[in-house]
């Protein structure tokens, strides 16, 4: 299919990266009803973009959308290492315990180079890191927007009044 020709759910292609977007969506479309995925198959972003019960979103949108799930994830990421750091540096003992494991896997795939997703799943002490890092630590930059309960509630040893919309870390 010519890449000038494709057309979306409109009929109408505003500009080549719109056409190539959709005509990637449409052929991965293609290879999901084929069976070419693997099992189980895991709905992602363009599983809603592509399937046939669900109206076509336009490229502005989901461009938008795609950038505010790699800003937003990409701050959480950059957050929770930060803190994962800051405690592997107070801990000597659990940086020590973590290198141990992550040459364990190094060795096994035969450089540092061969490692790859499946490698990073294998390291267990490495995800709990991340997971308590996770609990201990507020993950969001400006906090979460929280609102206080109708008759006020007691923070952090002062008095909030009832209904007060709030930023505090999670």
């Amino acid at each position: 299919m010519d890449i000038l020709a494709f057309e979306d759910n409109s009929g109408i292609i505003r500009d080549d990266k719109e056409a190539r977007f959709w005509k990637s969506a449409h052929e991965r479309s293609i290879l999901i009803e084929k069976g070419f995925h693997k099992e189980p198959y895991v709905p992602d972003i363009f599983h809603w973009v592509t399937s046939e019960h669900s109206v076509k979103p336009s490229f502005s949108k989901v461009r938008g959308d795609l950038c505010l799930v790699v800003v937003t994830d990409g701050d959480t990421i950059a957050i929770v290492l930060t803190w994962l750091l800051y405690e592997l540096i107070e801990h000597p003992d659990v940086l020590r315990k973590l290198r141990e494991e992550t040459d364990h896997v190094v060795v096994e795939k035969g450089g540092a180079e061969k490692l790859d997703n499946s490698s990073w799943a294998k390291l267990e002490y490495y995800q709990a890191g991340i997971d308590e890092a996770l609990c201990l630590y507020a993950h969001h930059s400006s906090g979460l927007r929280r609102m206080t309960p109708p008759e006020g509630a007691p923070i952090c040893g002062r008095w909030i009044p009832g209904n007060t919309s709030m930023i505090m870390p999670s």
